[in-house]
């Protein structure tokens, strides 16, 4: 394994906390991969909030725009059994990362030459993680192969951490760097530069009720949830603007997830919820919610082609169509242990982790290789449950545990 230089770093500066806002509105919805060790098969099974409303969310008929003709699903059900992965995953690189839990993370640079991640952790710490990928390749492994060089990191202690949520900004700044979202348990969103490893000076989105567990982007808009409450921000003025505020009635909000002009949340109490997204304003609609979509959290959501992903601590993995009405299930996903998170690689491969301390991947079913249909076998990597995963545009995923390892992969 290479040597990992470690650079510690402390930032500070004076900041802006911003609380020009509107009123609160609540919306009324009408509607080479080592084997396992049989230590590695013990399952650990550890142990919210919740606001209610005396109003009852209703179905909506789905938004034309982006809803799933019948057809095509029945071209999706029909579809032939599914087949192999045209190149198996090679683990690069294993290391221990943080003291504690790995809370998030997010792919920053994905190339043929160069690989940058950030990880959170309960330990308060964020670090940045570079390496550049030798030209010395080993023997390929079913056409893939990797070899990472060492592995250089930065770490960072933000103020009001940890930090539970990650986002990466959708527009590039003015010295063509990308920011990094980053949601606290001090109840705000600090902007982050990673060319820089600081805060950006002017941006402390504060207000919130809560825990910033889930954070999206779309376009100049950026959404932060704690407790029931969405928060829409205009990140495209000097100094960004709450634009919006949603209040969803029962349960926390615990992921989130943009595609196709709406917003997706999913909460504590297993239920999902779309919004549609005015492009001129920011405001929020409630079209549609699904109450009942799971028994357990829905820590793991994702949008991809027409369909919405979703893994649960009920143990399940599901798709559903832009309605929310449910177009296949995998019970018992992870042998019967709590889902944890979820993320789509390359080629929409479906990655799952769980407290099975297992990654399991799936076909997304938006080509013919069927719904959900398990993709190849089980990563074997981690010691302890599986709690974040996060994929790069090309070849690389990252997944981090409740010891504090993360492990990078090439898929």
């Amino acid at each position: 394994m290479s040597v990992l230089n470690l650079s510690p770093m402390r930032t500070t500066g004076s900041r802006l906390v911003v609380h020009d806002s509107p009123q609160p509105r609540v919306v009324s919805s009408s509607s080479g991969v080592p084997q396992p060790s049989p230590q590695q098969q013990r399952h650990h099974n550890p142990s919210q909030r919740r606001r209610r409303s005396t109003e009852q969310p209703q179905r909506l008929a789905p938004l034309s725009a982006i809803a799933v003709p019948a057809q095509r699903l029945e071209d999706l059900k029909a579809a032939p059994a599914a087949q192999p992965l045209q190149r198996e995953a090679v683990l690069c690189q294993r290391f221990t990362a943080h003291t504690s839990a790995v809370t998030t993370a997010i792919v920053l640079q994905d190339s043929d030459t160069r690989q940058q991640i950030v990880t959170a952790s309960l330990d308060k710490s964020m670090a940045v993680w570079s390496a550049a990928t030798s030209t010395q390749l080993p023997a390929a492994i079913n056409g893939n192969s990797c070899c990472l060089g060492s592995m250089e990191s930065t770490h960072v202690t933000l103020p009001g951490a940890p930090i539970f949520s990650l986002a990466l900004d959708s527009e590039t700044s003015g010295s063509g760097a990308r920011q990094v979202f980053c949601g606290t348990s001090a109840k705000n969103v600090l902007s982050w530069d990673p060319s820089h490893a600081k805060p950006v000076d002017n941006i402390n989105l504060g207000g919130h009720t809560g825990w910033v567990r889930a954070l999206a982007t779309q376009g100049r808009w950026l959404f932060s949830c704690s407790c029931n409450v969405v928060r829409v921000w205009d990140m495209s003025r000097a100094v960004p603007r709450m634009v919006d505020e949603a209040v969803s009635f029962t349960g926390d909000i615990v992921s989130a997830t943009t595609g196709g002009g709406r917003l997706f949340t999913a909460g504590a109490n297993g239920a999902i919820r779309c919004w549609s997204i005015d492009s001129k304003t920011g405001h929020l609609t409630l079209i549609t919610s699904n109450e009942t979509a799971h028994t357990g959290r829905v820590p793991g959501l994702a949008w991809r082609a027409g369909f919405l992903y979703t893994a649960s601590a009920d143990g399940t993995v599901r798709m559903w169509d832009a309605s929310l009405d449910l177009v296949t299930s995998v019970r018992n996903a992870h042998d019967g242990e709590r889902v944890n998170c979820l993320a789509i690689g390359p080629e929409g491969v479906i990655y799952t982790g769980g407290d099975d301390k297992l990654v399991r991947r799936w076909h997304s079913g938006v080509k013919p290789e069927g719904l959900l249909a398990e993709a190849a076998g089980p990563l074997y990597c981690h010691h302890a449950p599986v709690r974040t995963l996060a994929a790069g545009a090309e070849h690389t995923l990252v997944s981090g545990d409740k010891r504090g390892d993360v492990a990078i992969w090439r898929v």
